[in-house]
């Protein structure tokens, strides 16, 4: 192998070293993201429970997982499609 070869293949391995690197710190953030978009739509699912248990007569703790879900459901339902 002439000096040539070997100074590509460590070019290439240090690319892939990079490159996968990369990826790991993407992975990191796609789960931040995901956990922050989690606790906003339980946050949000509370406050719409709160605004709205007493005028539609449904247990607090009900509407909060249904609005949860909802919050948390549709945008993610809506970005997959895209």
């Amino acid at each position: 192998m002439s000096g040539r070869d070997r100074r590509e293949e460590r070019a290439a391995r240090e690319i892939q070293e990079v490159a996968a690197r990369a990826a790991r710190r993407l992975d990191v953030l796609e789960w931040v993201i995901l956990a922050v978009a989690a606790a906003a739509a339980t946050a949000g699912g509370a406050l719409v429970a709160w605004l709205l248990a007493g005028q539609l007569g449904v247990p607090f703790r009900t509407l909060w997982i249904v609005g949860s879900l909802v919050l948390f459901a549709v945008p993610g339902w809506l970005a997959i499609r895209r």
